[in-house]
């Protein structure tokens, strides 16, 4: 009987335990009279700010463009023309100079 009034008692004490530390682990918010407060700590958070930009998307993807084509310039050079296409009319092309034929 002893070491059943020993059991329970442990029992009771590791759950209190546990109880005890699930509420002191959740800190982030409460709930008092239908209010979300926040928690005791809230001065001492680092709060991370996040500067508002530009929020039109096709603006954000314009400009991350313009600076991938800049960046391919960097590298390469100037862009190349394309050729010219052959003019209408099915004719053969003109031979290259210096080909006579």
């Amino acid at each position: 009987m002893k070491a059943l009034k020993f059991a329970n008692a442990s029992w009771l004490g590791l759950g209190m335990a546990a109880l005890i530390t699930l509420v002191g682990s959740a800190g982030c918010m409460t709930t008092v009279g239908g209010q979300v407060l926040p928690s005791a700590y809230y001065l001492q958070d680092d709060v991370q700010y996040f500067p508002a930009g530009p929020q039109d998307k096709v603006f954000n993807e314009r400009r991350a463009l313009e600076q991938y084509k800049a960046g391919q310039e960097e590298e390469t050079g100037p862009p190349v023309a394309a050729p010219q296409p052959a003019p209408p009319g099915g004719g053969a092309p003109a031979p290259a100079p210096g080909n006579p034929q």
